[in-house]
């Protein structure tokens, strides 16, 4: 009785989704601008990171060398410039890209599918009876998940009327809290935390093991991002050609290392 009490109620919901989205064609939706602020904020957040980043640095440079009398050389003045130029750079032109990302964004749910259009990006178009799952992430964001692995769709709680929109999909496919199994992806953090504690003890540090150990990290994450930035589909062409300056670091880090290693 219960079984067939479920199944009634599915297929009124289902009956129900297909009627309302027969009744709606097509309807845009596009972000809320007065919620920029908020998606703003992690970008922002960036900037007392890094003055931390680079604060602990330079006192793990100061301890390890301060004995020798030779703290302030022509080397650490370089690289304290080069990365406060480089992260200037980046920022500034994140921020520019940002903006225009977010104020681009559009969602187009017709009758039989939804798509995603966005500057800079492909559009990205999945049909409703060929979404695998809607996986529900942190801050209430969704990706729509198609049946190619490139074929996703994020939508955040940014959006006109999400309460409708999640509504809408959810009713044709449950949400389910993502799952992670990589540890990077369930803790983003820590991979940049690995960046820097290698590029630190490699700048850092005049042991020959710990040299090598700390460039060959530091180089194959470096590498790693430049890969899946240039590879995913779920980032602008401004950014794509923008990690082409993350090779400059890449051979900036292994000419470091080279010399390091054979002084």
């Amino acid at each position: 009785m219960c079984r067939y009490a479920d199944e009634s109620i599915i297929s009124i919901s289902a009956f129900l989704f297909y009627i309302r989205l027969s009744n709606l064609v097509m309807t845009e939706y596009k972000n809320l601008s007065e919620k920029y602020l908020l998606f703003s904020k992690p970008l922002k957040k960036t900037l007392p990171g890094f003055a931390l980043v680079l604060v602990g640095w330079l006192a793990f440079y100061y301890y390890t060398n301060h004995t020798s009398g030779n703290f302030l050389n022509k080397d650490i003045i370089f690289q304290v410039v080069m990365f406060v130029v480089m992260f200037a750079v980046g920022f500034t032109l994140s921020r520019r890209r940002q903006k225009q990302v977010f104020y681009s964004y559009k969602l187009t749910i017709s009758d039989d599918s939804i798509t995603r259009h966005q500057s800079n990006l492909p559009d990205v178009s999945i049909p409703l009876n060929e979404i695998t799952r809607i996986d529900k992430m942190k801050r209430d964001v969704l990706i729509i998940r198609g049946q190619q692995k490139e074929d996703s769709i994020v939508i955040s709680p940014y959006i006109q009327n999400y309460e409708e929109v999640r509504t809408l999909l959810e009713a044709y496919r449950p949400a389910t809290p993502i799952v992670y199994k990589n540890t990077f992806q369930r803790y983003p953090t820590l991979f940049g935390v690995l960046i820097i504690a290698s590029m630190m003890l490699m700048y850092a540090s005049n042991n020959k093991t710990v040299i090598g150990l700390s460039s060959i990290v530091l180089l194959s994450c470096s590498g790693w991002t430049f890969y899946k930035t240039r590879t995913t589909k779920q980032i602008d062409t401004g950014i794509k050609r923008l990690a082409w300056v993350t090779l400059v670091f890449f051979f900036f880090a292994a000419f470091v290392a080279y010399k390091k290693l054979v002084s």
